[in-house]
């Protein structure tokens, strides 16, 4: 994955990909403007989310977002139901029924969720800025 990423950014762009794991990352605190988590958290054992979401936040700058994007189950059209379930997005999107609180618990604020029909679904976030 990280060397098909690195050849879909090209040569001289401002990306770096690195291996690691999400409840551990290998940067200092305050370090990102965003951090973007994209068809991710189904792969985490449940125990781990939550950690996750945190090390997310740990390394977020104060004022920071934080956006989770997973799968969801097409609402409308037996057709978009069907490709859900051939291309196993049903089973990701059960996997994960409810980011809000997963978020939530990370203590991030300014929590907002919406969709990008028909795949998707997700929680924007923001890192507080320290009262003082």
């Amino acid at each position: 994955m990280i060397a098909y990423a690195s050849r879909k950014a090209g040569p001289g762009g401002n990306c770096h990909f690195q291996v690691g794991t999400a409840e551990a990352l290998d940067f200092p605190p305050d370090h990102f403007d965003v951090v973007v988590n994209s068809l991710m958290m189904h792969h985490l054992p449940a125990d781990l989310r939550v950690p996750a979401l945190r090390e997310m936040r740990r390394v977020l700058r104060p004022g920071g977002t934080l956006l989770v994007v997973e799968a969801q189950v097409p609402r409308h059209g037996r057709i978009w139901r069907l490709l859900a379930h051939v291309h196993s997005f049903d089973r990701m999107a059960r996997m994960i029924p409810h980011l809000e609180p997963l978020v939530a618990e990370s203590d991030l604020a300014e929590i907002t969720t919406g969709e990008a029909p028909p795949w998707l679904r997700y929680v924007r976030a923001e890192k507080q800025v320290a009262a003082g």
